[in-house]
């Protein structure tokens, strides 16, 4: 999971690009803000396997050589999946509403919350050369949401990855790190499934909160697909002026499925 910590007019203001986002309605995030998330096709479609035809044997006249196709054509190979192709898939301003604008996305090579000092970042861990971010930032309410999306060869893979990343947040005290290199401690609540809110093969949420930055995390797997987000605050934005975390969280999923 790669987590960047940027300077805002008015606190730290933490932006992650990863697959997590949403949490239940008791976490602040998502039960107090409201805010319409509304959901669009991707304009380019996924890749698709080809189906093995069937097999036949040519009807043979006398004195003629029967004639018998191969029992199994070759299977047609799935397109590859594009970079573009991930990128439309993503959320834009107008997913989120008035007051967003899309900013430059980038990683971090900052470790995890809960991990030590000088351990790699996920990125490194839980590699991927599949994968696009957008980073939408509101800086009249001092907030932002990121959202990451990491493809991998397989449902393995993409388990182990999400099994990584939640590591990373399994502890009740950890660190955001700013891009000059300052850290923020922040305190994380127990993770949360939110699969039943959000959708997608799992989805688990970690609620974190300090005297400077609010994060709200959210991993979602799409089947060998990871869905990272982050919805950041300053700790006195009103939150009733920020969408809802949730519901952005299951309109980005219903968009990724849909591409």
């Amino acid at each position: 999971m790669e987590i960047i910590v940027l300077r805002t007019r008015v606190a730290v203001a933490a932006i992650v690009a990863l697959a997590i986002a949403g949490c239940s309605s008791s976490a602040g995030h998502s039960s107090a803000s409201t805010g319409p998330a509304s959901t669009s096709a991707a304009s380019t479609s996924a890749a698709s396997t080809g189906a093995a035809s069937t097999s036949a044997n040519a009807p043979s006249t006398p004195g003629s050589t029967p004639v018998t196709t191969p029992a199994t054509a070759p299977a047609t190979s799935p397109a590859p999946i594009t970079a573009d192709q991930l990128a439309a898939a993503l959320l834009t301003p107008a997913d989120l509403g008035a007051g967003f604008a899309k900013a430059a996305f980038r990683n971090s090579t900052k470790p995890l919350p809960c991990a030590p000092a000088g351990s790699p970042p996920f990125g490194q861990q839980a590699p991927t050369d599949l994968r696009a971010g957008t980073q939408l930032i509101n800086s009249a309410q001092t907030a932002s949401v990121s959202e990451e999306l990491r493809v991998y060869d397989d449902v393995a893979h993409a388990t182990t990855a999400l099994r990584i990343g939640s590591a990373g947040l399994a502890c009740r005290s950890g660190k955001l790190y700013a891009t000059d290199g300052t850290s923020v401690q922040v305190k994380i609540a127990k993770a949360q499934d939110v699969t039943t809110d959000v959708g997608g093969t799992k989805a688990i949420a970690w609620d974190t909160t300090s005297t400077q930055v609010d994060v709200l995390f959210v991993v979602v797997q799409l089947n060998r697909a990871l869905v990272l987000f982050s919805f950041v605050r300053d700790p006195g934005t009103d939150i009733s002026k920020l969408p809802n975390a949730l519901a952005v969280t299951k309109a980005a999923v219903q968009k990724i499925a849909a591409s």
